[in-house]
């Protein structure tokens, strides 16, 4: 079970990877956050890779 803390953090770390200028560096942000062992399994990440 993940914790919440970790969840918020993956949360926050895709919001900031948001404020990327381009859709390029943006995925490249949510790749490195979510290669992340801790914030791989997160939903955020999940529903991230799904819709690549």
């Amino acid at each position: 079970m993940l914790s919440k803390k970790v969840l918020a953090e993956s949360l926050l770390a895709l919001q900031a990877c948001g404020d990327s200028t381009d859709d390029e560096s943006k995925s490249h942000c949510i790749a490195l956050q979510c290669a992340k062992a801790e914030l791989a399994p997160t939903p955020a990440c999940m529903d991230m890779q799904a819709k690549e």
